[in-house]
């Protein structure tokens, strides 16, 4: 009679050490995806930030702009600016540009474009569409809409 038990089983013991192998490449690769994820997560992220900031400054600059379309409307209510991109308004060191306003009677539909920063080729643009009246001898707001795009 044979005794089984005391010859070594070398084909278990072989795989033994190809699991402890292959566990330690896909443990690997998934902290080396995780690294990565994370790196890039944290670039994209900044990316992200510098473009809401961006849209941040140009809604300002669009709104800006949409006080002084109304303020001019109210000096003179025959006030059209000039043919698109319209008439440039300076706030600061930026500038938008009053699109269009409707001739005619009221209500009126004031156009607005701001877009920042100028100077790079990546911009946050902002288009206002404004519809004012003037019940009595001041203008008031009816209606404060961003749109996508202009005529």
């Amino acid at each position: 009679m044979t005794d089984f038990s005391r010859q070594p089983n070398t084909s278990v013991s072989n795989q033994d050490g190809f699991i402890a192998l292959i566990s330690a490449i896909i443990i690997a690769v998934m902290l080396m995806i995780v690294t990565f994820t994370l790196g890039f997560s944290g670039l994209f992220s900044r990316s992200n930030v510098l473009d809401s900031e961006f849209k941040e400054k140009s809604i300002a600059l669009a709104e800006g702009c949409a006080d002084v379309a109304i303020a001019r409307l109210q000096a003179d209510e025959d006030y059209v600016p000039a043919s698109p991109p319209g008439d440039e308004v300076n706030i600061g060191s930026d500038s938008c540009y009053i699109w269009s306003i409707t001739a005619g009677g009221w209500p009126k539909t004031i156009r607005i474009q701001s877009l920042y920063p100028p100077t790079l080729t990546k911009k946050a643009y902002t288009n206002l569409e404004i519809v004012v009246s003037k019940p009595a001898n001041k203008v008031i707001v009816n209606s404060w809409t961003e749109i996508p795009n202009l005529p």
